[in-house]
């Protein structure tokens, strides 16, 4: 399933037509940080070489992919210097994608800050 996503693909803006949805309004209202939805369609992948259908085979490794990033999640969430560097990556992710290509000084290693 990682070979069929990628990170780059996704969207993280919330269109005025979703403001209601239940995801938004926990996190808006209840403040709940960490609310996912998983969106499912018969269409294939745009990032694989060869158009398909999803069958289900991809969609039972979807499943297991999924359970294994919750675990993957957890554990990073109880590692605080792992989480740190991992939201440091995101957000260096992020900022390149927006085409911000000069990265502030504070998101950078020391190492890295002073050149």
């Amino acid at each position: 399933a990682p070979e069929m996503f990628s990170f780059d693909y996704c969207k993280f803006h919330i269109h005025r037509c979703k403001e209601s949805t239940g995801r938004v309004v926990m996190w808006k209202e209840m403040l709940i940080k960490n609310s996912f939805t998983l969106e499912a369609s018969f269409a294939g992948s745009s990032i694989v070489e060869k158009s398909c259908h999803f069958n289900i085979q991809d969609y039972e490794k979807f499943g297991q992919c999924i359970c294994q990033s919750l675990r993957q999640y957890l554990d990073i969430l109880s590692d605080s210097t792992r989480l740190d560097s991992i939201f440091l990556d995101i957000t260096k992710s992020v900022l390149r994608k927006l085409g911000k290509e000069k990265i502030p000084p504070t998101l950078l290693p020391a190492n890295e800050a002073s050149n």
